[in-house]
């Protein structure tokens, strides 16, 4: 389980990606559980209006086939899903956030 100071810290964390010109209308959750689940429970208790989701950025093949979450996600979810692919160009950058975490 993770603590509540840990929640807290990722959720800032995640925040702090979030431009400037977004942050009052972004609203960020950090939940554990079931991971296609809990986002869908999360966008129901939001009454969200849209689900936006990014694919990892490793190889073409990748950018082809949706990851497992996003791919249950789109399958079962009520709520319009947006995938924002990953540029090449970040790619390299990706991969070293990826380590960093």
């Amino acid at each position: 389980m993770i603590s509540a100071s840990r929640m807290h810290e990722l959720s800032e964390r995640l925040r702090s990606l979030i431009p400037s010109e977004f942050s009052s209308r972004t609203k960020v959750h950090v939940r554990m559980g079931p991971v296609v689940e809990e986002i869908n429970r999360c966008a129901e208790m939001t009454q969200a209006r849209l689900i936006v989701m990014g694919t990892r950025c490793r190889n073409l093949l990748d950018e082809l086939i949706f990851g497992a979450i996003t791919y249950g996600v789109l399958r079962s979810s009520p709520y319009p899903v947006w995938i924002v692919p990953c540029r090449p160009s970040e790619e390299k950058h990706a991969e070293q956030k990826h380590s960093e975490v």
